[in-house]
């Protein structure tokens, strides 16, 4: 169930439903100014029609829903950086441009469309991250959603930003992991990225077992970038 309520509601809310996995019109703990004056003018360019998940785990909007822009002609990969632009701070972003990176935009026979982007840290996505923009034929922002962890360079200021294993190495073993489980594949990717799930969101290879004649990814191996060893998924 969602509910539409304006932003004083919202954070009014905060306390009583902090403990839940998804919050359903509640707000984030202790939110922070910039964040709550966003939220304050995006309910107003909404005109009251703004609708609000918080993801308990990010204290950041898992979905957004509305009137959330006016009209636009531009393209929708402008609308969706100028949007995010406008609200970074719900989202714990400082540059959006340059942290967000569109993968997709898939247009509607009717104009609409939907823009895919995915987290960047350091040149490099993190792995679970991203947001996806739904814009309407008009040029409207109707909806935001997904993940997206907040303040991330700020925490990994200190963090080491180059690998001491190599992909080859890392492939090898995640080739090794994948025979002692018996995993059934035809194709390997291997990736780059940094791991929010871990402590510390450690710089790792990701390295993704598919069944292309099923189309489908059957399993994930991480490797640690600086250690080489495999963090269970």
């Amino acid at each position: 169930m969602r509910v539409a309520m304006r932003t004083m509601a919202l954070f009014a809310l905060a306390a009583a439903l902090v403990s839940a996995p998804l919050l359903m019109g509640g707000a984030p703990a202790a939110p922070d100014r910039k964040a709550e004056a966003a939220l304050r003018e995006l309910e107003r360019r909404s005109g009251g029609s703004l609708e609000v998940r918080w993801h308990a785990g990010t204290n950041t909007p898992a979905e957004l829903k509305g009137a959330l822009t006016r009209p636009s002609a531009h393209t929708p990969e402008w609308i969706a950086y100028e949007f995010l632009e406008s609200v970074k701070p719900l989202y714990g972003l400082s540059r959006p441009r340059a942290q967000l990176q569109v993968t997709d935009v898939i247009r509607s026979s009717g104009g609409a469309a939907e823009v895919r982007l995915r987290r960047m840290l350091y040149g490099l996505p993190v792995w679970g991250d991203g947001l996806t923009v739904r814009i309407d034929a008009r040029g409207v922002v109707r909806e935001v959603r997904g993940r997206m962890r907040p303040h991330l360079e700020r925490e990994t200021f200190r963090l080491r930003k180059h690998a001491k294993v190599t992909e080859r190495e890392a492939l090898a073993a995640a080739l090794d992991a994948a025979a002692k489980r018996g995993l059934v594949y035809d194709a390997v990717v291997v990736e780059s990225c940094y791991l929010p799930t871990e402590p510390g969101t450690p710089l790792v290879y990701a390295v993704r077992f598919r069944r292309e004649s099923a189309g489908a990814e059957t399993a994930v191996v991480f490797v640690h970038a600086l250690t080489g060893r495999l963090i269970e998924n």
